[in-house]
């Protein structure tokens, strides 16, 4: 797995240099080889990090070198319910024509509970309940690197990071790869 992450990180890299087209900071930046942007960018996508969230998600590029994203799902049938809500703030390493790089720190709330059946034998039936969260670790923090490129179009922006992530309270700590991908509008 962490082979296979690395190879389609040069890929992309590698790609992102040969492409033709604008990334998302060219189009609000001032020059070509600006490394602030002058203006707020927004951008809706999806977003899957076992960091910062995983599902919808919502970007804003404040002018300067700052951008955060919030991320989040809900699914609910009869018999579970699952949901994640996250946030990651990003600083600008750099910004080139095609390319982004930035450090990123971010949080995540992670929730899933099935219905169980239990017995009582005072009154010999069954009943159900919502079970506790099944994620032992369902707080998480930490921080990485991320790298950002279009290769699609000139709003359509592809995006890989890497961060070591903290699961609490177990306290676990594990390097995770994350993507996205979003579409930006001024």
């Amino acid at each position: 797995m962490k082979i296979i992450a690395g190879l389609f990180l040069i890929g992309l890299v590698t790609a992102s240099s040969i492409s033709i087209s604008n990334a998302q900071t060219s189009t609000s930046a001032d020059t070509t080889n600006s490394s602030i942007l002058s203006r707020s960018v927004f951008g809706i996508g999806a977003h899957f990090s076992p960091l910062s969230g995983a599902g919808v998600s919502f970007r804003h590029h404040l002018p300067g070198r700052l951008s955060y994203m919030l991320t989040g799902y809900v699914y609910k049938a009869s018999d579970e319910i699952t949901y994640n809500i996250g946030l990651e703030l990003q600083y600008d390493i750099f910004i080139r024509e095609r390319v982004r790089f930035y450090a990123l720190a971010g949080v995540s709330h992670w929730y899933d509970v099935m219905r169980e059946t239990a017995y009582n034998d005072i009154t010999n039936s069954t009943y159900t309940y919502m079970g506790s969260n099944t994620f032992g670790g369902p707080d998480r923090l930490g921080a990485g690197i991320g790298l950002e490129t279009n290769l699609i179009g000139e709003s359509l922006c592809l995006s890989i990071s890497g961060a070591l992530v903290s699961f609490q309270p177990t306290g676990d700590l594990i390097i995770y790869p994350a993507g996205a991908i979003h579409y930006y509008f001024r």
